[in-house]
């Protein structure tokens, strides 16, 4: 698994997550930095930015690959080269969780609890606030802390 970050932060939680190679994404040359540890391509593309990635997507992926997006970078249209995909077959999914069949839903929290019970899933750092402290939240956001914000409703 090679993981993507933005930060030494989160190039640390990624190592310890278990990616096999971590490469920053803010450096020059990341489609040579990714191909250095995967020669023959990526099969596998977790994407949360399509509109902004979808280039360096079709540059790594291997063929037959599937690119699998569930978030954008507010909203933005994906402008997605027909050919690129097509002659390698790369597919592209979308997958948003509230509108995925109950059964793949119930599916999908088992399995989520069943790799978090062995350990083969870690969870992001926590910052907790309670509700008179929401402005905080916002403002740790806003400075770009790595982790998940929680704002504790009584």
């Amino acid at each position: 698994m090679i993981a993507t970050v933005s930060s030494p932060a989160k190039s640390r939680i990624a190592q310890a997550a278990g990616a096999d190679a971590v490469v920053d994404r803010r450096e020059p040359d990341v489609a040579q930095r990714i191909r250095s540890h995967a020669p023959e391509g990526v099969d596998r593309i977790v994407e949360v930015a399509i509109a902004a990635n979808i280039g360096l997507d079709l540059a790594v992926a291997a063929p037959h690959a599937v690119v699998a997006s569930y978030a954008s970078d507010g909203g933005a249209d994906a402008v997605v080269p027909i050919r690129r995909c097509m002659v390698p077959n790369i597919g592209i999914r979308f997958v948003l969780v509230y509108t995925m069949p109950p059964d793949a839903v119930r599916a999908a929290i088992t399995d989520v609890t069943e790799a978090l019970r062995v350990g083969a899933l870690t969870t992001l750092p926590l910052h907790r606030f309670p509700l008179d402290r929401t402005a905080d939240a916002h403002d740790a956001v806003e400075k770009g802390v790595t982790g998940k914000v929680l704002i504790d409703v009584p």
